[in-house]
C-alpha cells in the first residue's frame, strides 16, 4: 500500500471488530492527536491572541464585579473519563 488511498480503502474494508481495535491502536501511531500532545503544542505557541486575551480580561473583569452571574458547576457536573 502506497498511497493514503488505499490505507483508507483497506481500513474501511476490515470487519467492525478489527476496526474497533484499530481505532484504539491509532494514538500509538499517530501521537500527534493524543489531546496531551495537542495541548502542549498549543500552550508551547507563543504567537498573540489578542482578541482571545481581550475577551479573557473582560470576563475575569466581570466575574470581579459580578460574580453571581456565573453558574457554579463541581466536578458532578462535568462528564466522567471512565
Amino acid at each position: 500500500m502506497s498511497t493514503a488511498r488505499e490505507i483508507e480503502k483497506a481500513i474501511r474494508s476490515l470487519p467492525t471488530s478489527e476496526r474497533n481495535k484499530l481505532m484504539k491502536t491509532i494514538p500509538d501511531l499517530f501521537p500527534e492527536l493524543s489531546g496531551d500532545a495537542e495541548w502542549a503544542r498549543i500552550i508551547r505557541d507563543e504567537r498573540p491572541r489578542p482578541n482571545l486575551t481581550q475577551v479573557i480580561n473582560e470576563t475575569e473583569a466581570e466575574f470581579r464585579v459580578n460574580p453571581e452571574k456565573f453558574p457554579q458547576f463541581s466536578d458532578r457536573d462535568l462528564p466522567s473519563s471512565a
